[in-house]
């Protein structure tokens, strides 16, 4: 399993989603089991990959549900197994995408796909190329190619006619592929959200809990809150939050 950090704007704070690589083999539903519906949105998963962070292509959690190219939208879409249920007052539109968004996504025993649609993507690209993306989800949009010299750009692969499925991310190239048409049955890894539990059990994001205390509050709360993790926190992640508190309370008695 390989880690990666992204940091993401939330209100006036800067808050850490720590986003979880995990590297295997797993189909659609496969995915949304193993991740326990913790599957990281796409802009999540393009933050870390702009970052620098190399890793291969992933499911994320941000769902994509798409018609053919001018075809309108029916009752219902289908795609390899999966059917959705198009809500009446969007029956009829035309190249447009619904963006669905984990945890709020299922799949049950007949395939039938379920979910808030979150978005609705006008103008989504009818071919591959590049595109701007909308800011909100990460989905590429608009009716004209962009030049891929755009740092904003990105290079979406959508699938030729209707589409069901999570798009996945990846380290592919210069990092900004978008693959919106990744098969069902495909076996890939997935990218998720770390739960609180999990982050104070992992030695690597030690340095971003205490670095969150020491910012919160001064030195001796912080050791005091810091002290309240032990029973919940692993003695090798806790260790050394309360010796980088030491570290900066000696500093600023220096200073």
């Amino acid at each position: 399993m390989a880690q990666a950090q992204a940091s993401i704007q939330a209100g006036e704070s800067n808050l850490k989603r720590e986003v979880i690589i995990k590297h295997g083999y797993w189909d659609l539903k496969e995915s949304l089991r193993v991740s326990e519906g913790r599957m990281a949105s796409l802009l999540d998963v393009d933050a870390v990959i702009q970052s620098g962070k190399r890793f291969g292509m992933v499911r994320t959690g941000t769902f994509l549900v798409y018609e053919a190219p001018e075809q309108p939208f029916g009752e219902q879409v289908r795609f390899g197994g999966i059917k959705f249920n198009v809500p009446k007052e969007f029956q009829g539109k035309v190249n447009c995408a619904f963006v669905l968004l984990c945890p709020d996504v299922q799949i049950d025993e007949t395939g039938l796909l379920t979910g808030k649609i979150v978005k609705v993507i006008e103008n989504y690209p009818t071919a591959n190329g590049w595109f701007n993306f909308d800011k909100e989800t990460g989905i590429p949009t608009g009716k004209d190619v962009v030049s891929s010299s755009d740092p904003e750009a990105r290079y979406n692969i959508r699938a030729p006619n209707a589409y069901i499925g999570a798009v996945t991310r990846g380290f592919v190239d210069d990092g900004r592929l978008i693959y919106t048409g990744y098969s069902v049955d495909g076996r890939l890894g997935v990218a998720e959200l770390a739960e609180p539990e999990q982050m104070l059990k992992e030695p690597a994001l030690t340095m971003t809990m205490a670095q969150f205390l020491l910012l919160r509050m001064d030195a001796g709360l912080a050791t005091e809150s810091a002290v309240k993790l032990e029973g919940v926190a692993s003695p090798d992640v806790l260790a050394p939050i309360l010796k980088l508190i030491r570290d900066v309370s000696s500093l600023k008695r220096e200073e």
